[in-house]
């Protein structure tokens, strides 16, 4: 848990319609719930129509890709071949718009090559291939995937502060240890601990800490380290 599925959220799915604006289709499909490569594959195509239709107001827009799309529900890629799949993208592409597809969970991706060996060659034509499917992937996992040597070294692995990015991090936020009583150095030397630095977990206790700050409330440090620690332990207590 260090706020890999966060970030992508904030960066990507909450400005959706501002992506869409300039001709960026944002979807999101979850690898956990496909137990299939033809099902991962239908769902991303139709999680793409989905936003087509939010953003453009009406189902008409791309009306190429969306009759695409009904033919792809009705083939069994596995079976039939990825033909129609290929074309669906291309076809948007042909409308002047590209898309950035988010794989959440693709360490939950051992079903779908269970029964296609062929899943990453799909993946390989889409990514290899911009001027012609404008198709960008950004995989959320929380372990490394060799066969996605493919993408090359754009990987990116979440990870807690550094002391420097720490140091920086506390100027960003105008915090400084020095500030604190006794008692609230101690709580945050043992969230720090406790949280291993993550960036994740230390901006739900400082979002909290400014929020009182600025409200001009007395700052209960300690009161919002508890908390926010017992939020962590519920939260390690999931996986």
């Amino acid at each position: 848990k260090i706020g890999k599925s966060s970030l992508i959220y904030n960066v990507f799915e909450a400005r959706s319609t501002e992506y869409y604006q300039k001709n960026i289709i944002v979807a999101k499909v979850l690898a956990k719930v496909s137990d299939s490569a033809d099902v991962f594959f239908k769902n991303m195509t139709q999680s793409i129509c989905k936003v087509i239709e939010r953003e453009s107001g009406f189902w008409g827009a791309c009306e190429d890709a969306l009759q695409l799309n009904e033919k792809i529900k009705s083939e069994n890629i596995e079976k039939d071949g990825y033909f129609t799949l290929y074309k669906f993208f291309e076809t948007i592409k042909s409308y002047g718009k590209r898309v950035i597809c988010i794989v959440d969970d693709f360490y939950n991706s051992s079903e779908l090559l269970k029964n296609y060996s062929g899943f990453f060659t799909v993946l390989k034509e889409l990514v290899t291939n911009p001027s012609t499917y404008g198709t960008a992937f950004v995989f959320v996992s929380e372990t490394s995937v060799k066969e996605l040597d493919f993408i090359g070294d754009n990987k990116f692995y979440l990870r807690g502060f550094s002391n420097t990015e720490l140091e920086n991090y506390y100027r960003y936020n105008k915090i400084s240890e020095n500030s604190l009583n006794y008692e609230e150095t101690a709580y945050l030397k043992y969230f720090k601990k406790f949280a291993g630095c993550h960036p994740y977990w230390l901006d739900l206790i400082f979002k909290a800490y400014k929020e009182e700050k600025d409200s001009g409330r007395q700052v209960d440090f300690g009161m919002i380290s508890r908390s926010k620690m017992k939020l962590i332990h519920d939260e390690f207590e999931k996986t």
